[in-house]
């Protein structure tokens, strides 16, 4: 069963151009990791599947319905159905409520069993190894890694069916996050979650994901099973992106390949090739012709004219 489908979607802030024509579906079950450079447009992503802003053209839906026709019906069964875990996690938390009422708040806007629901509240935040004297604080008391795992906690609590994680594991030390994303994984598989997940670290989306989308400028230039990808980047963006980062050994990563220049503006994006301005590999056709999505082995796509053949083994 699909869990998110998107079709052919595009999203503008006036004349800043987020999204272009996104299409893409995840599957039940399914653990997908996001990754580009801020700019690439995957935080619009993320608040466009779980209904804080809507495409300026296209359709996303969830367990093949769509978005806005769950908002439009009953909004409070999309919300327990997918939760966003925000990026700045302190400033999703209220400041004028204790810990205690912002997740009693939950349970009481969707009607749910007190009990039940709280005694999971109490079992998430067990294990995600925060005390209970932590309900009688304030968010202005507790760390930024506690209130990124009490985010976590209070997405957790509705036991929703998909949760869509921007920058889960950011400002929390290495051994805590190694915890995290276990928990996250042992979750995942109880409650047979599907995840998207957003991270600048791609040792986190190795670790935890079994497919990645790469974004840039607004598109996806690539869809591939992750450790195909890791292994063997197609598009020219991603072998860079992977040759830098620490999720491959130091004797796997040759040379870093050093992208030039800023990611262009939003506003007016290149013509062809979105990512020929910086492209080491970009070629005449590259500036005048827009690639096509390409179907490669390994049940991979790439939206590229000259796919690479890097392998990172």
């Amino acid at each position: 069963m699909t869990a998110i489908s998107l079709s052919g979607v595009s999203a503008h802030y006036g004349a800043v151009k987020s999204l272009a024509d996104i299409s893409f579906a995840v599957e039940t079950g399914g653990r997908v990791g996001l990754v580009g450079e801020s700019g690439s447009g995957k935080s619009t992503l993320c608040r466009l599947l779980v209904g804080l802003r809507t495409p300026s053209s296209g359709e996303s839906s969830v367990f093949d319905r769509p978005v806005s026709d769950y908002l439009a019906k009953d909004a409070r069964l999309f919300r327990r159905t997918i939760q966003l875990i925000m990026q700045d996690a302190a400033a999703s938390l209220s400041p004028r409520m204790s810990i205690r009422n912002l997740l009693r708040e939950v349970i009481t806007i969707h009607a749910l069993p007190i009990e039940e629901t709280w005694s999971w509240i109490e079992t998430l935040t067990a294990r995600l190894g925060l005390s209970k004297s932590i309900y009688d604080r304030y968010p202005h008391e507790v760390s930024g890694g506690q209130a990124r795992r009490l985010a976590i906690v209070r997405a957790l609590a509705l036991k929703p069916r998909i949760v869509v994680a921007d920058e889960p594991t950011a400002g929390l030390d290495v051994s805590v996050q190694g915890g995290l994303l276990n928990l996250l994984i042992e979750i995942q598989k109880e409650l047979s979650l599907t995840y998207l997940m957003i991270s600048h670290d791609l040792r986190v989306i190795r670790r935890v994901t079994d497919r990645v989308l790469v974004m840039y400028l607004g598109q996806v230039v690539e869809d591939g099973e992750t450790e195909a990808l890791f292994h063997r980047p197609a598009h020219p963006y991603s072998a860079a992106l992977l040759s830098t980062s620490a999720a491959h050994a130091p004797n796997q990563a040759a040379q870093p390949i050093i992208l030039h220049g800023e990611i262009p503006s939003a506003v007016n994006p290149p013509s062809g090739c979105r990512f020929h301005t910086r492209c080491p590999v970009s070629q005449s056709r590259c500036r005048t012709d827009p690639p096509p999505w390409r179907r490669l082995p390994e049940n991979r796509s790439v939206r590229c004219h000259f796919p690479y053949s890097l392998s990172f083994a």
